[in-house]
């Protein structure tokens, strides 16, 4: 019998910035045994407040932020998520919920059997999460490489 160790559970997102104030936002994630990478662009400034807001107590319902291809005859909504974040209160002790979508690129071309995709969910904290928010503004802000939360369970 073979036995794995899993580290630990997380989310971490680096931003690399293009000179029209957009940029390709990468995450990776792992949470119980499962782990996965994917990227989209996003605009820096849209970023920045979305981050900021994750600093917010109680969180706003449906705080989330979503990326990929969109529809070219709705160009607001998305056609194929690439990256989704998805942040929530988990009971009444302070407990945060992060879900995770991360996807590969369909292409025309692509089977859409052979794309690779996971959804994951970690817990965490407020206060964790609080400092998650000042990292990720900063990281959307090109002053820091890498901004990661990592889980923990209340008992």
């Amino acid at each position: 019998m073979v036995s794995i160790a899993w580290a630990a559970s997380f989310v971490a997102v680096e931003f690399v910035e293009s000179s029209d104030g957009t940029g390709q936002l990468q995450v990776y994630a792992q949470s119980g045994g499962f782990a996965g990478r994917g990227a989209a662009y996003f605009d820096a400034v849209h970023l920045i407040e979305f981050a900021g807001s994750l600093d917010e107590f109680p969180l706003p319902r449906g705080l989330e932020l979503a990326g990929g291809f969109s529809s070219r005859e709705a160009p607001y909504e998305l056609e194929e998520e690439l990256v989704g974040l998805r942040f929530h209160a988990v009971g009444g002790r302070g407990q945060v919920g992060i879900g995770v979508h991360l996807a590969g690129e369909c292409w025309p071309d692509t089977r859409p059997e052979s794309v690779s995709e996971v959804r994951l969910e970690l817990l965490t904290t407020y206060e964790r999460l609080r400092i998650f928010s000042g990292d990720f503004v900063a990281v959307a802000r090109g002053q820091l490489d890498r901004a990661e939360i990592h889980e923990e369970v209340l008992i």
